[in-house]
């Protein structure tokens, strides 16, 4: 062993670790990108396999170099080693140890904030190796040289280069065959978000008919689509100020031009609710509604703001809505209106109000409350404060409640659940003609998965019901947006300046004999490019150049 090892050749297996670490590098900026909330260049999935298996590849090159040059002072026939470069040899080994451990773990299934903690450990591990790489590599350059030089001059380059290669062929099949590894690419399928529609418009609001055929957007206007590209709108009528208050004529805004100087008159949709045909957008002069695509007509509360709305699912004519008045409920399809609040603290500060099957809720911000017709009044569920946004699950019958200050709660099977924290609130005002929201946020579930927004990531997202959160993609403008919802297999958000997408088809997961395959290959085939790739042999070293 100790005479096989003594023939190996440093300078490369430094190359080796060189080139491997490039890419594993190369391959992390994606993730790097992300968590900067810039836009990747390339779908995660499709490097995510690369990522792990050079890096599996590395390790084995990295353990055969530690066992060729040693730990000790003086390094076996290498002259001119001083302490310094054995230092500076021994922390690049704490931080690829680091380095390595962390990326294996962080597959396994460890979730919460542990996970987090090791996603951060191995970002910074990576980042900190690098300028000491840089210098290790430049220092002892003339070691590779050997194998960069023409292969009549150093036969044993063309063994180097046919065994390095074989060693990271299996990279082509990860890439022509993608698994989704990693949480990130189990939460999204293409690079990062892009501009959809809408450039410049201001949006509150975006969802999807209740038989998904077609997505609606709000904000300056109402907008639908039944393909995301072709969109037909519109607009609110405003009120009148020199008309003490009375409803004027509809406000009309130009396609393509932006509306973050609309008057202060302007109604603008903060909420919305259908059901049926119809159609029901509350704003911050009252409740309109109509059919969906044709002009709306004012319903109710008139000078009121309208928050949030809900419709139930089995009877389109019982309406709820959370206004400044306090909650309001109409049986008849918004004809008449009774405001029923007994049992809250705080009924004129109402953030959001759903339904989850036939149980309504809302949220004064100091808890989550829901409606008991026996007793005619809201009774408190939970405590959790600040909640912003209700949505139901994946059944239907459960319901998430979002704080952005205090996380995220499920009620499943009767009992509340406090799942484990998205992420820091985003504060940010957002102002369009007077209209200002602060502590905004979202949430949606789309096949098992979890979407958040409102934190200071933007679009936070879990794929393990919430135990574990993942920032997702880039390309969001600084105002990220307030709703989501999912609409032909893609991640619609409406922001202040337009509608963004972000495409969500799944890859498949890895499988136990997928795993088994690509650890027994990136172990196999490394050791044996390390080994039988860098030895020196007599005739080569013969003829081997004065700088090897």
């Amino acid at each position: 062993m100790r005479a096989l090892a003594a023939r190996l050749s440093i300078g490369a297996l430094g190359l080796s670790l060189a080139l491997l670490v490039s890419v594993a590098w190369g391959t992390g900026l994606v993730y790097l990108a992300t968590r900067l909330g810039i836009g990747s260049p390339v779908r995660p999935a499709l490097v995510d396999g690369v990522h792990v298996y050079v890096g599996l590849v590395g390790g084995a090159f990295l353990v055969v170099k530690v066992i060729r040059v040693g730990l000790r002072r003086h390094v076996r026939d290498v002259a001119g080693v001083q302490a310094w470069h054995r230092w500076l040899s021994w922390s690049l080994l704490v931080l690829y140890t680091a380095v390595l451990v962390s990326g294996v773990m962080l597959l396994l299934p460890i979730r919460g904030t542990a996970y987090g903690s090791l996603v951060n450990l191995h970002l910074l591990t990576s980042v900190w190796a690098l300028l000491p790489t840089t210098w290790h590599v430049w220092h002892y350059r003339r070691r590779a040289l050997p194998y960069l030089a023409p292969r009549r001059r150093f036969p044993g380059a063309r063994r180097y280069w046919l065994a390095l290669g074989v060693a990271v062929a299996p990279t082509v099949a990860l890439v022509a065959a993608p698994r989704a590894i990693s949480q990130l690419p189990s939460l999204q399928q293409g690079p990062g978000w892009s501009r959809a529609a809408l450039a410049g418009h201001y949006l509150d609001v975006v969802t999807t008919t209740p038989d998904g055929q077609s997505l609606v957007a709000a904000g300056d206007a109402l907008y639908v689509s039944r393909d995301g590209a072709s969109w037909s709108r519109v607009v609110p009528p405003a009120v009148d100020p020199s008309a003490g208050g009375r409803l004027s004529p509809a406000l009309d805004i130009a396609d393509g031009h932006a509306n973050h100087e609309a008057p202060p008159s302007a109604s603008l949709i903060h909420s919305l609710a259908i059901g049926g045909d119809s159609v029901y957008v509350g704003t911050n002069v009252g409740l309109f509604g109509g059919t969906l695509g044709q002009p709306l007509r004012q319903l109710a509360f008139e000078r009121n703001e309208v928050f949030s709305l809900a419709i139930d699912p089995s009877n389109a004519q019982a309406i709820w809505a959370a206004t400044a008045s306090g909650p309001m409920y109409s049986g008849d399809g918004g004809g008449t209106w009774t405001r029923l609040a007994d049992g809250l603290e705080h009924p004129t500060n109402l953030a959001a109000i759903a339904y989850a099957g036939e149980r309504i809720f809302a949220s004064d911000r100091t808890g989550v409350f829901e409606w008991s017709a026996p007793s005619r009044s809201w009774e408190l569920q939970t405590g959790l404060a600040q909640v912003v946004a209700l949505a139901p699950a994946d059944d239907g019958v459960g319901l998430y409640a979002f704080s952005p200050s205090n996380g995220v709660e499920l009620l499943q099977n009767g009992v509340w659940h406090r799942l484990a924290a998205p992420g820091q609130p985003h504060g940010h005002e957002q102002g369009n003609g007077g209209h200002v929201h602060l502590e905004l946020g979202g949430l949606t579930t789309v096949a098992g998965r979890i979407y958040v927004a409102g934190t200071a990531d933007g679009i936070t997202a879990s794929a393990d019901g919430g135990r574990t959160w993942t920032q997702v993609a880039g390309g969001m403008p600084g105002a990220g947006p307030d709703q989501l919802t999912s609409f032909h297999g893609q991640l619609w958000a409406g922001t202040p300046t337009g509608l963004y997408r972000l495409p969500l088809s799944d890859d498949p997961a890895p499988s136990a004999p997928w795993w088994a395959a690509v650890v027994t290959a990136a172990l196999g085939l490394g050791l044996a490019a390390a080994v039988l790739g860098t030895a020196h042999f007599a005739a080569e070293a013969r003829r081997a150049p004065a700088a090897a």
